[in-house]
């Protein structure tokens, strides 16, 4: 399975539409973006074991100054390159606390 597809499997199991997911598709920069959305669900399921935890963390409004109070799927789903990448890095850094 490519990461491309890999990607948009993920984004369906997190609850983004199939609509949304072809959208996303569609960008020139998707395959970059799978890699980050791919390197987010690993570092989601190290931070929390529970896919229902998961899930919510992925849908509630973060207080964190780096999601500026939006869900991080919200930002995942923007189709910004540089803010899948960045909600990348943020959620990573979670992981050296």
């Amino acid at each position: 399975m490519s990461n491309v597809d890999k990607a948009s499997t993920l984004l369906r199991a997190w609850g983004v539409s199939a609509n949304k997911v072809e959208q996303l598709r569609s960008a020139v920069t998707f395959d970059q973006q799978a890699t980050h959305i791919i390197a987010i669900e690993e570092c989601l399921v190290m931070l929390y074991s529970d896919k229902a935890l998961r899930e919510k963390f992925l849908s509630t409004p973060s207080k964190s100054v780096m999601f500026e109070g939006k869900k991080p799927l919200d930002i995942i789903t923007s189709g910004e390159l540089d803010k899948v990448t960045e909600a990348h890095y943020v959620i990573r850094s979670m992981l050296c606390v």
